[in-house]
């Protein structure tokens, strides 16, 4: 890994959830292992936009359970990207269609299905036209997003996490605390009580 690489100052560091010796790394560009670390080599070009006024970086990276080639990346200046092989050269695809020019926070991968992934997003709507939400889901490999922020308060969303056994579950991680769906985004509901913020 290139140590004079523009990065995030946490950068997101990733294992393929089929094989611990995968693994992913971001600057402002993705780096791969195959050998668990031993060596690491980029497999995409700048997935950022740059030439702004903050240090423009890979925010987040994900790895479909169900298949390995399958791999989405977000960036800090609102990019997503997918690849179809990851493990052959890793051709990327820019998916961001509809979605917010805001910093992505997080990006999840269903279990069962490549296919339909997740995207949240910092920030705040209301802003220089964007009324746009903190929580996307695509379906078709990022051809196209639905905001499932529903009644989600206006704040960045964090984190996401799917879960596995029950279908149409997440969970959001925000800056006021957790949510939780189990209609796939239609209705959000505080989790539990007594969670720092």
């Amino acid at each position: 890994i290139d140590g004079t690489d523009r990065g995030a100052f946490i950068p997101p560091f990733t294992m393929d959830p089929s094989n611990p010796n995968i693994l992913y790394f971001g600057t402002y560009r993705v780096y791969q292992t195959t050998d668990g670390g031993n060596s690491w080599l980029p497999i995409s070009s700048d997935l950022t936009t740059g030439g702004s006024s903050f240090v423009s970086a890979i925010s987040a990276i994900a790895v479909a359970p169900s298949d390995s080639d399958i791999a989405y990346v977000g960036t800090n200046d609102g990019n997503l990207w997918e690849t179809t092989n990851a493990m052959g050269g890793a051709g990327w695809t820019y998916i961001a269609h509809g979605t917010p020019t805001r910093s992505v926070t997080a990006v999840a991968v269903d279990p069962a299905n490549a296919q339909t992934a997740y995207a949240t997003f910092s920030g705040y709507s209301g802003f220089n036209g964007d009324t746009l939400g903190h929580v996307f889901e695509t379906t078709n490999g990022g051809t196209s997003w639905t905001d499932i922020s529903g009644n989600l308060p206006d704040v960045p969303v964090n984190s996401i996490v799917i879960d596995p056994s029950f279908p149409n579950t997440l969970y959001a991680g925000t800056d006021v605390g957790p949510f939780v769906t189990h209609d796939g985004g239609k209705h959000w509901a505080v989790l539990g009580t007594g969670f720092p913020i």
